[in-house]
Parts: C-alpha cells; structure tokens; sequence
C-alpha cells in the first residue's frame, strides 16, 4: 500500500472523507488538518495564523506532502481565498517543494468566486446574461423595494450575502414588499448583500478542479 502524505486546510470531515477514499483505492494517507476558523461556521482566522500552522505542520511530515488541499468552506467568510493566500505565501517562503501539488484555486480566483457581487459585476462586463442584480443594504431596502414595486411584472427575488455559500445568508422573497423585511433578517451577519431575480428552471453546476496549472472539469465527462 502506498504512503501518501497530505496538507489539508479547512473541513475535517472532507479530510476524514478522503483518506476512506484513498483506502478503497490502496493508499494509507496521512494527513494533518488546519482550521480555517477560530470556531465552528464562525469567525475566519487571520492568514498569518494560517501560514504558521501550515509551516508547522509541513515540517512534521517525514517527507514533503504530496499535495496541499484546500477544503475550505463556503459558509466561513474569506475561508477559502484566506486559504489560497496561506498557501501561496508558504509556496513563495520555500515552505513547499516543487514536487508538492497545490489543489484549490489561486488566491486571485478564490477573490473573485468568494464575492457573488463581484462575479456579477464581470459577468455583466462580458455581455452575458444574468439575472438583474443590485446592491442592497437595511438603509436603501425601502427605496429599491418601491422601485421594483413600480415594474409591472417584477416576480420573486433572492437577497444574498454576497461571500457565503451553502444556502447561508439567504432569503427567498415573494414580492417586493417582503424585501424590507429579508435585508432586516440578514443584516446581523454584517457582511454586504446583493438582491436578485428570482429565476425559474433546472439548476445545472459544472465544478472545476485545479492540479496546479492544469484545470480538470469535474466529474470528467
């Protein structure tokens, strides 16, 4: 059975998942985990915090690891680009070898994928279509919320925080009169907020998978 040894940051439970994996495919991994945040679903810890541990835990290794693995969660704030910045500046400090694989997105990508705002901003930029979005905050709900309100055909809407993920920090809003009140509900996780059409239809994903400059759509196929 071969030996692997792995750097993960981020979700245990992905970690305890993939070494089962990695069983079933006869490799014994050996892997040692850092916590992305100070407590569960909660505060992000600072990257500096993060690099240390990194360092730390990459000197414990007999040997270099065969990869560096970002598990960062969606619903951490900055988890995963906090991530990808740890690792990079432990890339430039000689922490890592060139033989190691970086496994995640570049802290530049996690920047731009961790910020529903932002990606709508560049998708408008690019001339594709997406759903009319805007910015919204508890002071200019009201305002937005009558001016939707004066479209005849303005449908159901969904306010967003804009950098978490999983079903987290959302609210499915009826009609425009129920904005208010979905922004008020959001508001003490203190992070911005975007607001959004609501649109009708299958829901398709398409993940992509980085092995350092290769990029693998996932699963194949």
């Amino acid at each position: 059975m071969r030996e692997l040894f792995l750097l993960t940051a981020g979700s245990k439970q992905k970690s305890i998942e993939l070494t089962q994996a990695a069983a079933q495919l006869g490799y014994k991994m050996e892997y040692v985990n850092v916590a992305e945040d100070i407590a569960e679903w909660a505060t992000p810890r600072d990257v500096e915090e993060i690099c240390r541990d990194m360092a730390r835990a990459v000197a414990s290794f007999p040997s270099p690891p065969a990869a560096v693995i970002n598990f960062g969660r969606s619903s951490v704030p900055d988890g995963i680009r906090r991530i990808a910045e740890a690792t990079e500046r432990l890339l430039e400090a000689g922490g890592l070898t060139a033989t190691t694989k970086i496994i995640g997105p570049s802290e530049r990508a996690a920047a731009v994928w961790g910020n529903k705002d932002l990606i709508a901003d560049s998708l408008q930029l690019l001339d594709l279509p997406i759903p009319e979005t805007a910015r919204i905050t508890p002071e200019s709900a009201a305002a937005l919320a009558s001016e939707i309100e004066a479209h005849e055909h303005h449908g159901a809407l969904i306010v967003k925080v804009v950098d978490f993920s999983c079903g987290v920090g959302m609210r499915y809003v009826e009609s425009p009169g129920d904005l208010v009140a979905a922004v008020r509900d959001l508001s003490y996780l203190n992070r911005p907020m975007i607001v959004t059409r609501f649109v009708h239809g299958d829901e398709v994903s398409v993940d992509i998978l980085r092995l350092g400059t290769d990029m693998i759509v996932y699963p194949p196929g």
